[in-house]
């Protein structure tokens, strides 16, 4: 059942307006009255909801009745990521909320080569990517998109924090990869911009008590080394 996030409060036998990205995306899916599907609020909490009737540009809906909350992840994992170029963040952000990443931090490098952005409309996608990515994996809630930081700014982020570890992924580190007590109850994860990070960051990094991981022996994009550093830590090990 597809799920969407609405940002009123929900409550059985209370209907409510579905407009914007909400009625786009129940339109692809030839919403009709009658049409089921899970409505999630700004408290986390679930519903089963229907379909009354659909306008030109807005549709009338009542929620059924409460349905169990998925559970989040356990671990809260923090992506502190580089700035990528072009919509590359933002994908970022849309394939790791599916993964179950609570939070992005949006970083500047020293090899960062996209600027940091000087308007809003940047978080407003990032957000909406959030929020996508949340409904299509079923998540009770939409992670949060923090602003840009520094490469140092992020380290010094950590030390006010409630953060239990750290961990910096570099593709020069060969031999130390994930180990069972690098699952903390909350995580920062640093991955790299397109040319890596540089031997100076990763000493800044470790000088902040952060451990220095590998993902293996093959080069990926960043795309790819955000959602699978993010992915050892939030499945299920042995």
């Amino acid at each position: 059942m597809r799920k969407l996030f609405f940002d009123c409060a929900l409550s059985p036998g209370r209907e409510f307006v579905v407009s914007g990205d909400n009625f786009r995306h129940l339109r692809v899916l030839r919403a009709r009255a009658s049409f089921r599907f899970m409505a999630g609020d700004p408290e986390g909490k679930e519903y089963i909801a229907e379909i009354l009737c659909v306008g030109k540009n807005t549709a009338q809906a009542r929620v059924l009745e409460v349905s169990d909350s998925p559970p989040e992840p356990l671990l809260h994992v923090v992506l502190y990521a580089a700035l990528a170029k072009n919509s590359r963040f933002e994908d970022i952000v849309f394939r790791c909320s599916q993964v179950g990443v609570s939070e992005f931090v949006p970083v500047i490098t020293e090899r960062t080569e996209r600027p940091a952005p000087s308007s809003g409309r940047f978080y407003v996608r990032c957000e909406k990517k959030a929020r996508h990515g949340s409904e299509i994996s079923g998540r009770s809630r939409v992670p949060d998109v923090r602003r840009v930081l520094s490469f140092k700014e992020a380290l010094e982020s950590l030390g006010s924090s409630d953060i239990k570890k750290g961990i910096i992924f570099w593709e020069e580190e060969k031999t130390s990869f994930l180990e069972k007590e690098d699952r903390a109850e909350k995580v920062a994860i640093f991955t790299g911009p397109e040319g890596g990070f540089t031997s100076g960051e990763v000493a800044a990094a470790r000088e902040a008590s952060l451990v220095c991981r590998s993902l293996g022996p093959l080069v990926m994009d960043v795309e790819t080394a955000c959602v699978a550093s993010s992915a050892l830590l939030l499945c299920p090990g042995p």
